[in-house]
């Protein structure tokens, strides 16, 4: 479901190319896009759209930031910079 709570699908995969550094952290830095094909019931009438996404990271061995850009695609949806963090429990 999306934010409005409507079914939404979508099908993708991304490519990145990491960086490594020789200190403790950041250890790599990597950088790609994620490309998909989506549906959502709000927007281009609920057919199929493509899309591609930048997005990139920051981390560790067990810790690392990742960074991904939403750009705004209609005026009922804002540009968003979306942050996770990600730590390994092993």
């Amino acid at each position: 479901m999306d934010s409005r709570e409507n079914i939404s699908y979508n099908l993708g995969g991304g490519v990145r190319k990491r960086f490594h550094y020789p200190w403790r952290f950041p250890r790599y830095f990597d950088l790609g896009s994620a490309a998909f094909v989506m549906t959502r019931e709000t927007y281009n009438e609920g057919e199929p759209f493509p899309g591609v996404l930048p997005m990139a990271s920051l981390g560790g061995q067990r810790l690392a930031i990742n960074v991904t850009y939403v750009p705004e695609v209609d005026e009922q949806i804002i540009p968003v910079l979306f942050f996770q963090l990600k730590y390994a429990l092993e």
